[in-house]
């Protein structure tokens, strides 16, 4: 890495492309972001328990596919303003068929902000039945690490990557 005389000389060096590669190849940067990955990843499980102990079923049993479909990206992005973790649910524990009919339907965004029947049927007013407010643990959860995020880390909620 070259010596620098000033800050701006600094600034300079890494915004350029030979900057954001020595940032990129930081064996340092790669530890710091795998570990913040992992807590993020921890965050929001937790949130994620949260609402699966918020109340037991009985309609249907669970399969607790929520936490077996979270992934966080190994495309990791370096720049000069900051470092990207990008998080999400995909496979196919994402998705789970409807008690209705009419195909599959994707559990984290249902689950995350809620849902309500559209026909005037007699449950539409019962909760987790006809309607839910949403849990929120994905906001809730990427808050939670934020709180502890002292590497000026940004996430970027992805709900359907694939």
């Amino acid at each position: 890495m070259p010596t620098f005389n000033s800050l701006s000389g600094l600034s300079n060096y890494m915004n350029s492309s030979a900057g954001q590669a020595s940032i990129i190849s930081s064996d340092a940067v790669q530890v710091i972001l795998k570990r913040q990955a992992e807590r993020l990843k921890q965050c929001i499980i937790k949130r994620v328990n949260d609402y699966y102990s918020s109340y037991n079923p009985f309609v249907y049993d669970r399969t607790y596919g929520l936490q077996s479909s979270l992934e966080v990206d190994n495309d990791i992005e370096v720049s000069i303003s900051g470092m990207t973790i990008n998080v999400g649910f995909s496979g196919s524990d994402a998705y789970q068929p409807s008690l209705f009919g009419g195909g599959d339907a994707y559990t984290p965004s249902l689950m995350n902000y809620g849902w309500q029947v559209k026909k005037d049927v007699w449950f539409k007013n019962i909760e987790h039945f006809g309607y839910y407010e949403g849990a929120h643990f994905l906001e809730n959860g990427i808050a939670d690490w934020q709180a502890g995020n002292t590497e000026g880390i940004t996430v970027k909620a992805i709900y359907n990557k694939y």
